[in-house]
């Protein structure tokens, strides 16, 4: 028997598209633990249900705590575009700086 870990949400590996058929969407306050200072602070995330994962059927959800990215798919979630079309999100890493760029396919 092999046993294989696997993360119960979404996770974006760095310079790899993921795409989503998302299903619904929220806001959420979170508490978070900064990893540089230690310290505990209140973080909002979108928190997105997802239907389907590069293709693959899987009930689960991803979640992004990136402000810009969060403003970058507010409006196809508030047209309903994000709901009827596929999402694709891919992870950039520049430095210490994370970015994600967002597509509608």
């Amino acid at each position: 028997m092999t046993i294989q870990p696997e993360a119960t949400f979404v996770t974006f590996p760095p310079d790899t598209p993921v795409r989503l058929r998302i299903t619904g969407a929220r806001m959420e306050d979170r508490v978070r633990v900064d990893p540089l200072s230690g310290k505990e602070g209140e973080v909002r995330a979108l928190v997105l249900d997802v239907s389907e994962v590069n293709g693959e059927a899987r009930k689960t959800t991803a979640s992004l705590l990136s402000l810009k990215a969060q403003e970058n798919l507010a409006a196809a979630i508030n047209s309903g575009e994000a709901f009827r079309r596929v999402v694709e999100i891919t992870r950039r890493r520049s430095g210490y700086a994370t970015t994600y760029e967002i597509r509608l396919l």
